[in-house]
């Protein structure tokens, strides 16, 4: 417009106001933006306190209280509940998890407001709820839901830890040991976040159990015991480590008593 009136052309009207409103949206898009980013970054350091500290009742207070701080946009707001669902797994409350997402896609089938691409990440998530629940069934009804999305297809190419990790977790839950360890101990050689870590060695935990390899599963719940802070799994792994002692000791107590009997 400078250009013109320098030229000695005077714009026009219509010009003016487009101009106007170019001007206008634009500075509106990149308050957006900017906005969006911080609520990113912010979302991003309560994260940490989940994935780093491991301190789960933390992160649900800060999430809650970061969701009702904010009006989202829908994918924002989904990234939020799917955030506050990883929370209630992490101190145990799967309950909570399972009935938050479930809602979830029950308002969805009334309202239909979900893309498709965040449906699905919705259904990724509750087959994890319900493996933690050792609810099989229900797990395998939603996991098959997830594995015909592209969103599995993406997750396969650049987040292929986590499809291990389900699907690792569903071949224990099956009976199939061997390969559940063999996934489990090539996570351990993957780049993780603490919790994932925990995780990993926790369901090693289990599977040892499972195949009878006392010593081994004893060293991963150490870990677990040790390292996991105020996770769920790390009180689990306490309360394992206690038990397994005590049996010890009881099955040393009657081999003594046996010994003396004789």
């Amino acid at each position: 417009m400078y250009v013109l009136l320098w030229k000695g052309i005077i714009p026009s009207t219509a010009f003016i106001l487009a101009l106007a409103c170019h001007i206008v949206v634009t500075l509106i898009i990149r308050r957006y933006q900017k906005k969006i980013k911080a609520l990113v970054e912010e979302d991003e350091q309560i994260s940490l306190i989940l994935d780093k500290e491991l301190d789960p009742e933390k992160f649900l207070k800060e999430m809650t209280l970061f969701s009702e701080k904010y009006k989202f946009p829908i994918d924002m707001w989904l990234r939020n509940k799917i955030s506050l669902g990883s929370g209630f797994n992490a101190s145990g409350r799967i309950a909570e998890q399972i009935e938050l997402y479930e809602k979830l896609l029950l308002k969805d089938n009334n309202e239909k407001y979900l893309p498709k691409s965040l449906r699905t990440v919705v259904y990724s998530n509750l087959s994890v709820a319900y493996l933690s629940n050792k609810n099989l069934n229900k797990a395998l009804q939603h996991y098959a839901i997830f594995k015909i999305s592209r969103n599995y297809k993406l997750m396969r190419r650049y987040r292929p830890n986590a499809i291990t990790r389900v699907e690792a977790t569903i071949a224990y839950l099956e009976g199939r040991y061997d390969e559940a360890l063999t996934s489990m101990c090539n996570l351990l050689h993957t780049e993780q976040t603490n919790y994932q870590k925990m995780d990993t060695h926790f369901q090693l935990g289990q599977i040892y159990k499972e195949i009878g390899d006392v010593k081994s599963q004893t060293e991963h719940l150490q870990y677990v015991a040790k390292h996991g802070n105020k996770l769920h799994i790390a009180n689990v792994a306490r309360e394992m480590l206690v038990n397994m002692d005590k049996s010890s000791d009881t099955g040393g107590s009657n081999e003594n008593r046996k010994r003396t009997d004789e």
